[in-house]
């Protein structure tokens, strides 16, 4: 409430209440994109998508690349989606407890069910591992597909082993130390990945 009630400019140059007001209905309209894409007549959004070349280019290169992806509102299932119907067969690191807020095991699987069967539809394979910590053998399969010249998605995140705290904007954000690491094992290409909403029913997703 007392950070919605400052009128300083924020690090992007906005106050902090017209922020907090302009993010309040994005989760709401994420969660009505996800229903809507289980009616009948399903859910068309647009999506621009840049910086593909730098996949290609990696992959001209007999590399494979590892897509890090910004935990934005509409990362999780439109970052999949938009890059999967780009022509890119995807991979995806997934936390058990993926998308849910529950502390229970029982209600993460419950919570996260209709979010991860919808973004199963865009990905050719989904690498499950615990909350906390990774098996050596979801390493070693990342590793693989990376050194075969295949895509992997990882949600950028704090629950890790090893992690950094880096500036961001006018705070600070944590990062697994694991990724860079996994993608200099595979020797691929670290791609920062970002999904943002553009417009009605519009997204863009960027790949730096």
């Amino acid at each position: 409430e007392s950070a919605c009630s400052q009128t300083q400019p924020s690090a992007v140059g906005l106050p902090m209440a017209e922020l907090a007001r302009r993010f309040a209905g994005h989760p709401r309209t994420d969660q009505l994109a996800v229903m809507r894409c289980y009616t009948p007549w399903g859910w068309r959004p647009t999506f621009d998508v840049f910086g593909l070349e730098h996949v290609e280019a990696a992959r001209a290169r007999g590399q494979g690349c590892l897509l890090w992806v910004m935990p934005t509102v509409f990362g999780s299932v439109l970052s999949k989606r938009s890059l999967a119907e780009a022509g890119l067969a995807l991979h995806h690191l997934s936390r058990e407890g993926h998308g849910s807020t529950s502390g229970s095991r029982l209600g993460q699987r419950l919570l996260t069910l209709p979010r991860r069967t919808l973004e199963d539809r865009w990905l050719e394979e989904r690498i499950r591992v615990p909350n906390r910590g990774a098996p050596p053998a979801a390493m070693r399969r990342i590793v693989e597909l990376l050194g075969g010249g295949e895509a992997v998605t990882i949600l950028v995140g704090a629950n890790a082993t090893r992690t950094h705290r880096v500036p961001f904007l006018g705070g600070t954000m944590q990062a697994s130390l694991g990724v860079p690491e996994l993608a200099r094992q595979g020797q691929a290409v670290l791609l920062p990945t970002i999904t943002v909403r553009t417009g009605t029913d519009r997204f863009c997703t960027i790949v730096e």
